[in-house]
């Protein structure tokens, strides 16, 4: 009896390597363009009427280094970046969120005229959502003081957004001093820190040197006009001797 050999067809072995993939979901201002990025990874979406958005399963580089999140407002004003440490590598897919991205926050002018009696802030933030804004005040005083003081914080003016997650508040002017300050709303980071300087801080500085100067000026010539009014010693006459007779010199 002849054996017969079953020669068995190929078998195809195939296996996938899962790459690591996040969802990343949170909130801003509304319609506001969102990016999420780092020296390896770029993405960009749009936040809706309500601030939301979300990064749906962007796939991840081994050993990826943060993830930055910042937005730009309808007005063209930029967050400062939020970064998040990357998932496990262990983790195909994780979910991050929600994450409340800072609010924007800009001087509405550059400078701020002599005499003005406001000078206006403005940002945007989450729809109907508080907004806290913190002042530090970093000179107290005049600049020919020897020392200044350390920057202390001044109470916190409270707002609260509208529909479009816009807000603005004026800055205080009565007193000429240094400022910083910078807004948070709930469960977010600080934006950006601004300084703004009163013009009428500058004109005092300048107004007083320009008073020693003068007071300077007056005194050194007061000085040097001057009679000078140290009492001489009294003045003793001086007589010469009385001439001898020529018969009593010459022989």
């Amino acid at each position: 009896m002849a054996l017969e050999f079953v020669v068995p067809k190929a078998v195809n072995i195939s296996a996938k390597i899962s790459q690591n993939e996040v969802t990343l979901f949170g909130y801003t201002s509304p319609q506001a363009k969102v990016e999420l990025e780092n020296y390896l990874v770029y993405s960009q979406t749009y936040s809706d009427t309500t601030g939301y958005f979300e990064f749906n399963r962007i796939l991840l580089p081994k050993n990826p280094p943060d993830l930055c999140l910042s937005s730009t407002d309808l007005d063209n004003r930029h967050t400062i970046p939020l970064c998040i440490p990357p998932p496990p590598p262990t983790q195909y897919h994780t979910d991050i969120g929600p994450v409340i991205l800072p609010p924007s926050l800009t001087l509405d002018s550059s400078s701020i005229q002599v005499h003005s009696h406001t000078a206006l802030a403005s940002g945007q933030s989450l729809p109907n959502a508080p907004i806290a804004i913190h002042f530090y005040q970093t000179q107290t005083h005049a600049p020919l003081l020897p020392q200044p003081v350390s920057a202390f914080s001044l109470p916190r003016l409270i707002l609260q957004t509208d529909a479009d997650g816009r807000f603005s508040f004026s800055l205080p002017t009565i007193y000429s001093s240094h400022y910083r300050f910078f807004a948070t709303t709930t469960d977010s980071p600080k934006s950006a820190t601004l300084n703004y300087q009163l013009p009428g801080f500058l004109y005092l500085y300048y107004l007083s040197c320009l008073f020693i100067l003068l007071l300077a000026i007056i005194l050194f010539f007061f000085f040097r006009r001057r009679p000078n009014k140290t009492p001489l010693l009294p003045s003793v006459p001086f007589a010469f001797p009385p001439s001898l007779p020529l018969k009593n010199i010459v022989r």
